[in-house]
C-alpha cells in the first residue's frame, strides 16, 4: 500500500522536487523481488507441466518488479520472447491489513477535523482498497488488455501486447515481450530521434480516443506502465502494460469532463466553477469565486 502511495508521489514533481520524485520512480519497477527460485517454483505450480512444456527457458531475475507483481523474461519454444507477470504471493492480506490500519486512522481523523470529513478520506481509502483488490486478478487484467488491444488494433497511437491466453491464471499472465523505452526514459528517446511534438500530440489524442470514443481507459498510466515505440522516431507511439486498472464514467461525468475540457480551452474559468458546482464535484455551497 506505501509502495502505490510513493508511485504516486513519484509523479509529481511540481509538489516534491524533481531529486525526492527520481527516487521514489524506483518503486514503480524496481522493488526488492522475490527470490529467483521462489518466483520459479510460483510460475511452475501455476503452468503445470502441460503448460511449462510450451517454454524453452525461463529468467531466474525478474526484468521489473513492483508492488503487487512481478515480471520474468521467457522464451517460448516457438522462439518468441515473451515476459511472464506473477502476483506476490500473501499479497492480498497484507493489503487487506494496512489499508484497514489506514480506514482506522482516517475514521479517527473525521471524528475531530471537520476538514477530513469534508473531502471523504475515508471513502477514498475505501474506494482504493477496492482498486488495489482488483489489481490482484490476473483474469481481469487479461481482459481489459484484450479489450484495449481491440479497441486499437491497427491504431498509430498506442499499442497494446498480444496476450498468450492460454497460460492465463489466477495469479499469472503471459505477454509478448517489448523492447522500448519507458516514458520516463527522455535520454533513450532523444538518442533514438523521437519527435516529442508528435508524441505530445499523440498523447492528447490517445487519452480523448480512450475516454470519449472507447469510454474504456488505462487508468494506471505512470512510467512504469507506459512505452515508447521509436521504430519510426518520426511518427512514435504509445504502448501500454499493467491493464489492470481500466476506467470508465457514467454518461452525466463525460458530459461534464467534455464541457470542462472545453471552457479550459476557451480560457472560460467561471464556467469551470460552475460546472464544477452543477455536477457535484464540489459542494454545492462553494462560491464561484
Amino acid at each position: 500500500v506505501y509502495i502505490k502511495l510513493g508511485q504516486l508521489l513519484s509523479t509529481r514533481p511540481d509538489v516534491l522536487g524533481e531529486s525526492i520524485c527520481q527516487s521514489l520512480a524506483k518503486l514503480q519497477d524496481q522493488v526488492d523481488p522475490l527470490p529467483g527460485e521462489e518466483a520459479i517454483a510460483i510460475i511452475e505450480r501455476a503452468l503445470g507441466q502441460s503448460s511449462l512444456d510450451a517454454f524453452q527457458s525461463i529468467d531466474q531475475d525478474p526484468i521489473a518488479s513492483a508492488s503487487i507483481a512481478q515480471v520474468h523474461g521467457a522464451c517460448l519454444t516457438t522462439g518468441e520472447s515473451v515476459v511472464i507477470k506473477i502476483v506476490r504471493p500473501s499479497i492480498e492480506q497484507r493489503i487487506r491489513s494496512e489499508m484497514q490500519a489506514l480506514i482506522e486512522v482516517s475514521l479517527w481523523l473525521e471524528s475531530r477535523l471537520p476538514l477530513i470529513r469534508q473531502i471523504h478520506l475515508t471513502q477514498i481509502l475505501e474506494d482504493q482498497l477496492t482498486v488495489l483488490l482488483a489489481e490482484l486478478s490476473m483474469f481481469r487484467e487479461a481482459r481489459n488488455q484484450i479489450q484495449l488491444r481491440r479497441n486499437f488494433a491497427d491504431s498509430s497511437l498506442l499499442y497494446v501486447p498480444r496476450l498468450h491466453d492460454r497460460f492465463t491464471r489466477q495469479n499469472l499472465l503471459v505477454m509478448e515481450r517489448m523492447d522500448a523505452p519507458s516514458i520516463g526514459e527522455l535520454a533513450r528517446m532523444q538518442q533514438a530521434g523521437v519527435d516529442f511534438k508528435v508524441l505530445a500530440h499523440k498523447g492528447v489524442e490517445t487519452f480523448f480516443t480512450q475516454v470519449f470514443e472507447d469510454n474504456f481507459f488505462h487508468a494506471d498510466m505512470h512510467p512504469g506502465n507506459i512505452f515508447v515505440d521509436c521504430t519510426n522516431p518520426d511518427d512514435p507511439r504509445y504502448m501500454a502494460v499493467d491493464c489492470a486498472i481500466i476506467g470508465q464514467l457514467d454518461e452525466q461525468d463525460l458530459y461534464y469532463l467534455a464541457r470542462n475540457l472545453l471552457a479550459i480551452f476557451q480560457q472560460d474559468y467561471r464556467l469551470c466553477a460552475k460546472l464544477h458546482i452543477e455536477c457535484g464535484w464540489i459542494p454545492a455551497d462553494t462560491p464561484m469565486a
